[in-house]
């Protein structure tokens, strides 16, 4: 259930990544094309506007961890795929980081190309430790860490 909402939240932020929409336009369309039912859609609309709600420090955290990439010189499927399970990561206090993870690399198999779920995962790996083994948070701490900006 959860896996189809990821996915369709994917696909909204990375509408909202190539044109000019609003989340609501981009979630409703998603729902629809992907026949969410109710809980599915708030999960969906609860990760989009998480991701909009922190899009700056989630995209800083990226090119922090991208080895000297500008977020808009990634593939684009890549940058939404990271900015959705950065989301999760970073914000998303009732995701263990490895599902995040995990979910990011399967949805990465599906819509990225051949390299695509490795290099998700080096980025998420590095973000993952930086987080959780270098600061010495626990995966219930995650609210507005200060490892973004150092």
């Amino acid at each position: 259930m959860r896996h189809l909402a990821r996915v369709s939240a994917f696909q909204g932020i990375y509408q909202l990544d190539m044109g000019d929409t609003v989340i609501e336009a981009a979630a409703a369309h998603v729902a629809e094309e992907n026949e969410l039912n109710e809980k599915q859609i708030a999960f969906c609309t609860e990760l989009m506007h998480g991701w909009a709600e922190h899009k700056d420090e989630i995209d800083e955290a990226i090119e922090k961890n991208t080895s000297g990439w500008k977020l808009d010189r990634l593939q684009s499927v890549d940058r939404n795929i990271l900015r959705l399970a950065c989301y999760e990561l970073l914000y998303s206090e009732s995701v263990p980081p490895k599902v995040a993870i995990n979910e990011a690399i399967e949805i990465a198999k599906v819509y990225g190309d051949d390299s695509s779920p490795k290099f998700i995962n080096s980025v998420l790996d590095k973000i993952s430790k930086r987080i959780f083994h270098t600061n010495g948070v626990h995966s219930h701490q995650r609210k507005q860490l200060p490892f973004i900006t150092q």
